[in-house]
């Protein structure tokens, strides 16, 4: 695993696969091992960056956003796609609200909404949110999402009528798909 000093610490990423750059970012008290097999799925089409990101938690969204706009700096992926999943889904919005020219889509999955460093209403990069119907996390959200989409420009939803938290994960097969849709689109 290779690793960039952010702020004076390590934070270690992988690299694998070939062509558009996309960034999984997984959830709080996660580790990127957790979307390895994910990422090897998108491998075939994309080249996937999989950092272990610093701090975990609401509060360490916003300097998560700040090592994942160095790391795609660093690794020279401008307009990467960014996939982030519970926290990691805050963390891929807040790069978008912070850089929007390095990012070209995001995918927001098992979002439960709130705590971003700005608003999502000028937001002009297409955002696709995904969750289960049946999330033990966030019972209610149907009801997040269409209170985000009402005020974004360019954004929808997808919702699987089954699984669990995080739904990119119960609904791998599925979330592939359409994700992988939604990028090349």
């Amino acid at each position: 695993m290779a690793h960039l000093i952010f702020y004076g610490k390590e934070m270690y990423y992988t690299v694998f696969g070939r062509g558009e750059p996309v960034v999984l970012l997984h959830g709080s008290a996660g580790i990127s091992g957790r979307l390895k097999r994910l990422g090897r799925a998108f491998s075939r089409v994309f080249r996937i960056i999989l950092p272990d990101l610093p701090g975990n938690g609401r509060s360490g969204s916003s300097i998560q956003a700040d090592a994942v706009i160095s790391l795609v700096e660093h690794l020279h992926a401008s307009k990467a796609s960014l996939i982030g999943t519970d926290t990691g889904a805050f963390t891929a919005l807040n790069i978008g609200l912070k850089r929007p020219e390095l990012v070209d889509k995001i995918v927001a999955d098992s979002f439960p909404g709130g705590f971003l460093s700005g608003s999502l209403e000028n937001l002009a990069i297409p955002v696709l949110f995904t969750g289960s119907l049946k999330d033990d996390c966030i019972p209610n959200i149907q009801e997040i999402y269409q209170a985000l989409k009402d005020n974004m420009i360019r954004s929808r939803a997808v919702y699987f009528p089954r699984g669990r938290h995080p739904s990119m994960l119960s609904n791998r097969t599925a979330f592939i798909e359409i994700v992988r849709n939604f990028i090349k689109s």
